[in-house]
């Protein structure tokens, strides 16, 4: 999110929103606490004052489960 502060357009929130698709049967809680470590170690708001917030969003693909490594 940028505001105006004194005249100086600062970046105040940094929103990340990683589409993660993954294969059925998969653990979701896995899946969410390794986004949870990737957000932490992201170099992209590493060197901002800015709060990180993550915003995740999932889906299971059925097909990809089916063959190695989601292969087509």
């Amino acid at each position: 999110m940028l505001e105006r502060q004194q005249g100086v357009v600062r970046i105040t929130e940094v929103v990340l929103r990683p589409m993660l698709t993954l294969p059925a049967g998969s653990d979701p809680g896995v899946a969410e606490r390794v986004l949870e470590k990737s957000a932490k170690l992201c170099f992209v708001p590493a060197p901002l004052s800015a709060p990180v917030r993550l915003e995740p969003r999932r889906s299971m693909n059925y097909a990809a489960a089916r063959t190695p490594f989601g292969a087509r």
